[in-house]
């Protein structure tokens, strides 16, 4: 069952580390192929700390228009899956997920870096049916970033989270599975 999406929340960051998201193949370029998910036991991973955060920027319930898809380059600084993620005080707290989650809330947290403010998606798909949207604003932040994320209740299943820009474009995703 899908959770009420979440109030957008981001956050500028100000420290970067290594994404965890994979960004679509080129045009032409050659896709690896799809990892099966085998049975595994997943370890817990320590908490790593994000960025401590800064003032929300007022959330943008509008619909997308074509002023939102000509707002240049976005980048993807960082992205990461995590159960829990810890959002009070200074820093946000990940325990990040690996190719394996055990059933229960997972969130998925993005930094992008935009010279304009963007709105962007989350979108979780379990076995291939989209579960839930959420729609997110995100302040300029050319250099740094500002990060945001969504969270949703995980069921067994194969899942897929994807980030995706004001134009439909995929800017990155992960896939794992719920067992």
């Amino acid at each position: 069952p899908a959770e009420a999406p979440p109030a957008a929340a981001s956050r500028p960051a100000s420290a970067s580390t290594s994404p965890a998201v994979t960004a679509p193949a080129a045009p032409g370029a050659a896709t690896p192929p799809a990892v099966a998910a085998a049975p595994a036991t997943v370890a817990a991973a320590p908490p790593t700390a994000v960025a401590p955060p800064a003032a929300t920027p007022p959330a943008d319930t509008r619909p997308a228009t074509d002023d939102d898809r000509a707002t240049g380059p976005v980048r993807v600084v960082n992205s990461q899956l995590c159960a829990p993620l810890e959002t009070s005080g200074r820093a946000w707290r990940c325990t990040p997920v690996g190719d394996a989650a055990a059933p229960g809330r997972v969130s998925f947290v993005t930094r992008v870096a935009s010279p304009r403010p963007v709105r962007l998606q989350h979108r979780w798909s379990q076995n291939g049916t989209v579960r839930q949207t959420v729609t997110l604003s995100v302040a300029a932040s050319p250099t740094e970033g500002y990060r945001t994320f969504s969270r949703q209740t995980v069921t067994p299943g194969a899942w897929t989270v994807a980030l995706v820009d004001a134009g439909g474009a995929v800017l990155g995703e992960v896939s794992f599975a719920v067992r």
